[in-house]
């Protein structure tokens, strides 16, 4: 089996789906290398839980470190 450690992975149908379900916060373990569709309206609060010391520039919301 082979394990990938970066990629560029769709933020949009996690997005979305918190949108339908109505969730207020959304925390979300990441590297902060993936991609959204610009025309998504994000209205929930967003905190990117970046699991490096380095912590990239986040779209919207608030990037923390967690390692």
């Amino acid at each position: 089996m082979i394990y990938y450690n970066h990629g560029k992975s769709s933020y949009t149908e996690v997005l979305e789906w918190v949108e339908k379900e109505e969730i207020i916060t959304l925390f979300y373990i990441t590297d902060v290398t993936g991609y959204f569709y610009e025309n998504l309206d994000v209205r929930n609060e967003v905190f990117w839980l970046v699991p490096y010391e380095f912590v990239p520039k986040v779209p919207f919301g608030k990037a923390i470190r967690v390692a």
